[in-house]
C-alpha cells in the first residue's frame, strides 16, 4: 500500500484482511532508527506518543538539539571550519538523498502507470480511471494556481536573503563585532546584480523550453544533468509499453522486475531517512551559526509556514468544495461532516494509507459502493497529491526569493510541471517531502542551496500531517464526485462497476 504524498515515515500501514478489506498493522516501536531503545520512559502519553511515532519523536528532538547549540554557538563568531566540520553529516545526508532522486522518480512513475494500466482492464473501470484523472487533473491546476499566487504575493524568502559582505544590518548594528566574512558569502551584491540583470525568457519561449526539457534527445545526458521532466517522459513511455497482467492475473516479468526494484529502492531510502534526526540537527547547527541575521531567517520561516497554511487551507476548503458543488450541485457541509474522522486521523497520523481504513468506513456512511471506493482511494493515493504539489512548489520558491532568484515564467511553469509530476510520482516514498523538493530544486537550477531545506525541516513535521490531510481529502472529494456521475438516472447508489472489485 502507498505512503501518501510526502508522509512522515507512517507508524502504521494498510494491511490486507482475510475478507478483502483493509486494517491498520501494528507500529513496531522497540527501535528508534534502529540504534536507541526508549524502554527506560516510564508508562504514559509520552512514552505512547513516541512508541507509536519514534521518527517523529526524533525529528523534534534533533530540532530542539540543532536550535540550542547553534543559537549558543552563533554569538562565538566560530571559524568556516567548525561550521563545515560540523555539517558533514546533514550534508551526506542530503547527498544521499540527491543520490535517490532518480531511481525513486524513475521506477515510482513506472510503477504507477504500469498499476494504472492493470487496474483499467474493464470498460466501467476505463471509464472510472478517466474520470478521476480528469479530476485529478482540474484539482491540480487549481492547486498550482493557488500556490503560485500565495508565494508571489507574500513573497516570503525575500526577507531572509543574506546582505552583502560589507553590510550591516539591523540586528547587527548594535553588535560588539560584525559576523565573520564568510558567513554573509551566500548572496553577494554581485551576485544579486546578476540575478537581477538576467534576461527574462518571453512566454513562448518558456513554454518551449518545457516542451522540449520534457522530450530530450538523449535520455541519458538527461538523466545526468538532471532534466526531472525528460526521465519522466522516458518513464512514462516505457511504462506504458511494457507488457501488463489483466485484473487479479499474477504479474509479468515487467511488472515484477519493476516491483523488486522500487521495493529495494524503498528499503534504501527508508534507511536513510532513519538517520533524519541526526541529519536536521547537524543541518540546523551549520545553518544558524552561519546566518548573518538570525531574526530575519526565522521571521522568514514563519511567512513561510503562513504562506502554507494559507495556500493549502484555501485549497481544502474553498477550492475543493466549489468544485464538489459545481459537479453535484450539493452542498459540501454533510461531506465534512461524514468525512471529518478520516481528515482528522491523516492529520495525527501523517499518513494516507495508515488513514486509508478510516476513509474507507466514512465512505461507506456517505453511500458510495464499497468496490469503487477502493478503487478509486488507492488510485488517489497514488495519483492526487495536491496538497504535496502545492508544498513542494511554495518551498521551492521560498529557496529561490531567499537568494534574491527571481522567479520568471519558465520557472514558475517549470515548478508547477515538476511539483505536480513528481508529487505523483513520490506517492509510495515515505518522507517523500524531501526527495521531491530536492527534484523541484534541480529543475529550476537551484541545486546548490540544497542545503537550505534545514529550516524546512524545523516545520515539516507538522506542515506534512497539514498537506497529508489535504491529500487525504482531495482522494475523498473526487470519490464522491465519480460516484455522483457514476450513478443511473434515478438511483441513489448503484453504478456498473463489475470490474471494479476484480481490478482493485
Amino acid at each position: 500500500m502507498h505512503v501518501g504524498g510526502s508522509d512522515m515515515a507512517a507508524p502504521l500501514e494498510a494491511a490486507p484482511r482475510d475478507d478483502g478489506g483493509l486494517r491498520a498493522a501494528p507500529a513496531e516501536p522497540e527501535w528508534f532508527c534502529g540504534c536507541v531503545r526508549w524502554r527506560w520512559l516510564p508508562d504514559g502519553c509520552i512514552k505512547q506518543a513516541i512508541q507509536k511515532d519514534p521518527l517523529l519523536a526524533g525529528t523534534l528532538i534533533g530540532v530542539a538539539c540543532g536550535l540550542v547549540v547553534g543559537l549558543a554557538l552563533a554569538p562565538a563568531n566560530i571559524a568556516k571550519w567548525v561550521n563545515e566540520l560540523v555539517s558533514i553529516p546533514g550534508e551526506c545526508f542530503l547527498r544521499l538523498l540527491k543520490m535517490l532522486v532518480l531511481p525513486l522518480v524513475f521506477g515510482s512513475i513506472m510503477g504507477g502507470v504500469m498499476s494504472l494500466r492493470r487496474m483499467g482492464s474493464g470498460d466501467a473501470v476505463r471509464q472510472t480511471a478517466r474520470r478521476a484523472l480528469g479530476l485529478y487533473l482540474l484539482t491540480y491546476l487549481f492547486a498550482m494556481a493557488n500556490a503560485l499566487l500565495m508565494v508571489t504575493l507574500i513573497q516570503p524568502g525575500h526577507g531572509a536573503a543574506a546582505p552583502s559582505p560589507g553590510a550591516t544590518n539591523v540586528s547587527d548594528a548594535n553588535a560588539t563585532s560584525p559576523p565573520p566574512r564568510w558567513q554573509c558569502e551566500t548572496s553577494t551584491a554581485d551576485e544579486v546584480n546578476e540575478l537581477a540583470g538576467r534576461p527574462r525568457p518571453t512566454l513562448m519561449t518558456s513554454l518551449t523550453n518545457v516542451i522540449y526539457g520534457a522530450l530530450p534527445t538523449n535520455v541519458v545526458r538527461a538523466a545526468a544533468e538532471t532534466n526531472i521532466l525528460g526521465v519522466i517522459t522516458f518513464a512514462v513511455l516505457l511504462a506504458a509499453y511494457l507488457p501488463v497482467g489483466v485484473g487479479s492475473a499474477p504479474p509479468t516479468q515487467a511488472e515484477a522486475a519493476v516491483q523488486g526494484m522500487n521495493e529495494v529502492i524503498f528499503k534504501i531510502a527508508t534507511a536513510v531517512l532513519g538517520a533524519t534526526p541526526y541529519a536536521i540537527c547537524s543541518l540546523i547547527i551549520g545553518r544558524v551559526t552561519a546566518a548573518c541575521d538570525i531574526g530575519a531567517q526565522f521571521a522568514s520561516l514563519g511567512w513561510f509556514i503562513a504562506t502554507v497554511l494559507t495556500s493549502i487551507l484555501l485549497h481544502g476548503f474553498v477550492t475543493l468544495p466549489l468544485i464538489y458543488a459545481a459537479f453535484t450541485r450539493r452542498s459540501p457541509v454533510m461531506f465534512y461532516k461524514t468525512f471529518a474522522k478520516a481528515f482528522l486521523t491523516a492529520l495525527a497520523i501523517s499518513s494516507s494509507a495508515a488513514s486509508l481504513p478510516v476513509t474507507l468506513a466514512c465512505a461507506d456512511d456517505f453511500g458510495v459502493p464499497p468496490e469503487l471506493s477502493k478503487f478509486m482511494l488507492v488510485l488517489g493515493a497514488t495519483a492526487n497529491m495536491d496538497g504535496t504539489a502545492m508544498y513542494e512548489a511554495i518551498a521551492a520558491l521560498y529557496i529561490m526569493q531567499r537568494h534574491s532568484a527571481g522567479a520568471g515564467v519558465a520557472d514558475l511553469i517549470l515548478v508547477a510541471v515538476t511539483a505536480s509530476l513528481s508529487a505523483m510520482g513520490a506517492a509510495a516514498i515515505p518522507s517523500a517531502g524531501l526527495v521531491t523538493l530536492i527534484t523541484v530544486l534541480q529543475a529550476v537550477g537551484m541545486e546548490e542551496h540544497v542545503s537550505d531545506i534545514a529550516y524546512i525541516m524545523v516545520v515539516d513535521w507538522f506542515l506534512d500531517r497539514v498537506r497529508t490531510s489535504v491529500n487525504v481529502m482531495g482522494d475523498a472529494f473526487a470519490l464522491c464526485i465519480v460516484h455522483k456521475a457514476s450513478k443511473r438516472p434515478g438511483e441513489d447508489g448503484g453504478i456498473e462497476l463489475q470490474d471494479v472489485h476484480t481490478a482493485a
